[in-house]
């Protein structure tokens, strides 16, 4: 390998007299070069050695074809053999097919340091005459057997008094003694080995092999050498799947750590450079020609000068150049925002995400599709809570795998593997979902409780980024299988049993916190629920938190007034309780009775209060209820909005005459699987508030005055409960509404 030359020269003018510099030749400075250079050794051995093998035969190729050596050439090559040690063999030999060596070239090139005749070429990588003394790092002696030109010729190397020494057996005239034979000229290099390095060169070997176009052929003992493999790769450069071991920059086969510290890829003033440093921060291969960077003399890194620095931060620019074409033209296939959201995740988020290290190469939350910023990988879903579901496989210890229901959730994190699908039943949306998941059909499935007619609907769908397409109507799943059930039967008069009686609460530390063991005459009948260890069985069979069974007793409770008691029974008495005629499970109960209160004027009631609760700036909206006159002789959009205020108010007050929560209503439709009544879409009322500060713009003054509400609060005191204040936006809307109908006179 040529060397990048980088001396300077010395300017001197008049009588000069100068001195030479020389190195004295001694144990020491041999056994510098040869044990202290190399901090791993049996790494500089299986390096160095199988890089001269290579080399070798490239060279060999050369010689005979005269072709120029392109990877092409070299992924044709022959392979070169290795011995890694054992226990019954305890040593490492490697045998290559290239040139094989003479006599003369022996005897030099062991005995002199800094001798190499690879200097004047790129097509191999040696260039110090180091390498092929790095077994005396490890060992005080090998064996070397040279096959060139027919001939076959065996060789010792030792240290004698710190010098190394190759000795042969000799013939009277002094030649070495060989023999005529018909092997392939080439290198066999034996190396004793000490038992317990065993692991340590099959180790060594399988890092430093994962890099070479020509991979070694194992004699005895096999290993399996993997090639890199790459999330996102270019030309001249691949990002490995995430390992921490940081950039790497290869060249003639061997990886060199990158020192991030060494190179300056960042500028205040210079962006770009930023994002170079961003790009050497990934654990990324860096390939390089022969020759273009500079190395140490162990050939374990990088030596920093100038032309390497620069060499680095021109390949990482092509990089940079690169990715951005590569993350552009991705982006472009996508077919909706969700989509490109999920792909965003993909590339940028996830645990092993190809491009999660260069991430501030690109602003991921500014990537558009259609015109629109994806924001990144969550949605929030903030203004739709109590309306998505969340149905995925958890595992609970050692228990087996059960299906989770996520109720009350603000983000949804961009997954290609969910499944949307839309709750068009009036009862088992659920049930169906929950089927098709622990049924393998979906991984994840998020429900959607949205009419068909309401812009509700739409602006879900929109804030997701879904199309109609990406939906799955719950009519169309599969329902789950119910339990077979027999009737007859009974238990016999005065039978008692030890059952786990439910205690209703909001919260338990534990699950057997909600269970009471208690003797019950079974004859006597009742509400019961099959159980297993601590957790309830429903009515798929699936296992559920015996909080869920708790909460929907209580929320049942307070909408029926009607008092129940459920029994736990095990498993091994459930039969029992099937066939028993004055027993009946919870679920058969709930689901009658809460089907019962979806019936009733109450119910609809409480879906219009919760229209209104789920409001935040909107509030300041109705606080105009005691400021404007709701009885108007012109057209006024304002007062068409606050009388909806009202009507929507008197719900909420119809409810709290009676005692009853439109939030218990609302919660025992989520808890029993039942769809809340529909309302007319007048009552969507976030998009007419918007409009209405169109119309009124005013009323955004008053907002800014105010504060925002945030989960009920403001932030700073309440402008519009000052009276004339009130007073001041009941004449506003009165101007506004008068103005308006003078330029429609005016019109006409």
């Amino acid at each position: 390998m040529k060397i990048a030359q980088e001396y300077g020269k010395t300017r001197t003018s008049g009588a000069v007299v100068k001195g030479s510099f020389s190195m004295d030749e001694s144990p020491e400075a041999f056994e510098i070069l040869s044990d202290g250079l190399y901090p791993n050794k049996i790494k500089a051995v299986v390096r160095e050695l199988s890089t001269n093998a290579v080399e070798s035969h490239i060279t060999r190729h050369k010689q005979l074809t005269g072709e120029e050596i392109t990877k092409e050439v070299i992924d044709s090559l022959p392979q070169f053999e290795i011995h890694l040690p054992t226990t019954m063999e305890p040593h490492f030999s490697i045998r290559d097919f290239g040139t094989g060596l003479s006599h003369d070239d022996i005897m030099n090139m062991y005995t002199t340091y800094f001798r190499s005749t690879k200097r004047d070429t790129n097509d191999v990588g040696g260039c110090l005459g180091l390498g092929s003394k790095s077994p005396f790092a490890y060992s005080d002696n090998f064996s070397v057997v040279s096959v060139h030109k027919g001939r076959k010729t065996s060789y010792n190397l030792t240290i004698d008094n710190g010098y190394p020494t190759p000795s042969f057996f000799a013939n009277e005239d002094g030649s070495p003694v060989s023999e005529e034979t018909s092997e392939p000229d080439g290198l066999l290099i034996t190396i004793p080995c000490k038992s317990s390095d065993e692991y340590e060169w099959e180790s060594e070997a399988q890092i430093i092999y994962k890099y070479f176009r020509i991979k070694p052929k194992f004699i005895g003992k096999q290993v399996l050498i993997d090639s890199p493999e790459y999330l996102v790769e270019g030309n001249g450069w691949g990002i490995r799947e995430r390992d921490h071991k940081g950039p790497r920059a290869i060249m003639g086969s061997i990886a060199y750590p990158i020192s991030r510290t060494s190179i300056k890829c960042w500028d205040d003033t210079d962006k770009k450079d930023s994002s170079l440093e961003s790009i050497l921060r990934a654990d990324i291969d860096l390939y390089f020609p022969l020759g273009v960077l500079k190395i140490t003399p162990s050939r374990e890194a990088l030596g920093y000068k100038p032309s390497t620095q620069k060499n680095i931060k021109a390949k990482l620019t092509s990089v940079y150049d690169e990715l951005r074409e590569q993350v552009s033209t991705s982006f472009d296939e996508c077919q909706s925002l969700w989509e490109t959201r999920c792909l965003a995740n993909e590339l940028f988020y996830m645990g092993n995400a190809a491009l999660r290290s260069v991430d501030n190469v690109f602003d991921v939350a500014a990537v558009k599709w259609n015109g629109k910023e994806i924001g990144g990988r969550d949605v929030n879903l903030r203004d739709f809570r109590g309306g998505v579901h969340r149905f995925y496989l958890k595992s609970y210890y050692s228990q087996e795998d059960k299906c989770h229901h996520q109720r009350d959730f603000t983000y949804l994190t961009a997954n290609p593997e969910i499944t949307f699908i839309e709750a068009d039943l009036n009862v088992g949306n659920f049930a169906r979902a929950r089927h098709a998941v622990k049924s393998g059909k979906y991984t994840e499935a998020v429900v959607l409780e949205c009419n068909a007619g309401n812009g509700r609907r739409k602006a879900l769908l929109d804030k997701i980024g879904i199309l109609e397409s990406d939906i799955v109507k719950a009519s169309e799943l599969e329902r789950p299988p119910k339990r077979a059930k027999n009737s007859g039967g009974g238990f016999s008069s005065g039978k008692t049993g030890q059952l786990f009686k439910m205690t209703p609460r909001l919260g338990g530390h534990n699950k057997n916190d909600y269970w009471q063991e208690e003797t019950v005459d079974l004859s006597e009948g009742g509400i019961y629920v099959e159980m297993t260890r601590w957790d309830a069985k429903d009515d798929t069979g699936d296992l559920i938190e015996p909080s869920d069974v708790a909460n929907g007793i209580i929320k049942l409770q307070k909408c029926t007034g009607k008092k129940v008691k459920v029994y736990g029974c095990r498993s091994q008495m459930a039969k029992e309780f099937v066939e028993a005629d004055n027993w009946e499970d919870w679920w058969t109960y709930s689901q009658r009775e809460g089907e019962a209160v979806f019936k009733t004027k109450n119910a609809k009631h409480a879906q219009i209060a919760s229209v209104i609760h789920e409001l935040g700036e909107e509030h300041l909206i109705r606080e105009l209820l005691d400021a404007v006159s709701l009885n108007r002789r012109v057209p006024s959009p304002m007062v068409d909005l606050l009388k909806d205020f009202k009507k929507m108010d008197e719900s909420n007050e119809i409810l709290e005459k009676q005692g009853v929560s439109w939030g218990e209503i609302v919660a025992l439709s989520v808890i029993l699987n039942i769809k809340m009544p529909s309302v007319p879409e007048r009552m969507n009322l976030k998009s007419r508030c918007e409009s209405i500060l169109q119309e009124y713009p005013m009323v955004v003054a008053a907002y800014e005055a105010a504060g925002k509400y945030y989960y009920g609060q403001t932030w700073k005191k309440n402008f519009l409960s000052s009276t004339n204040c009130k007073k001041m936006m009941g004449d506003y809307v009165k101007l506004i509404d008068d103005n308006r109908e003078c330029q429609k006179g005016l019109t006409k």
